[in-house]
């Protein structure tokens, strides 16, 4: 039976209330994302608004590496991301699943 590596992922808000002081809101909202002005240490997690789990991909795994991958001797996101020859193409994730 096939064995496939799959990374899933649901995307979790992260949120953070600023008060800034400027001119116009272009200006505020310019700094408002500027990492060097303001770090994330005091934003909240908000895990009701997070989104469904997704499938963001997978590959088969050949059947000589099988014990190599689930060993961990190759490390599932290198086998998942990196394009090695005999590691064979990533595959679609069919779309109810994106």
């Amino acid at each position: 039976m096939p064995k496939f590596v799959i990374e899933r992922q649901y995307l979790l808000p992260i949120y953070q209330r600023l008060i800034i002081e400027a001119e116009t809101l272009e200006e505020a909202c310019a700094e408002a994302v500027d990492p060097a002005l303001h770090d994330w240490d005091d934003a909240d997690e908000d895990f009701d608004g997070c989104g469904a789990t997704t499938i963001n991909a997978a590959r088969e795994i050949p059947d000589g590496l099988a014990e190599q991958v689930e060993r961990g001797e190759i490390h599932a996101g290198s086998f998942l991301w990196e394009d090695q020859p005999g590691y064979g193409p990533r595959l679609d994730i069919p779309k109810q699943y994106q």
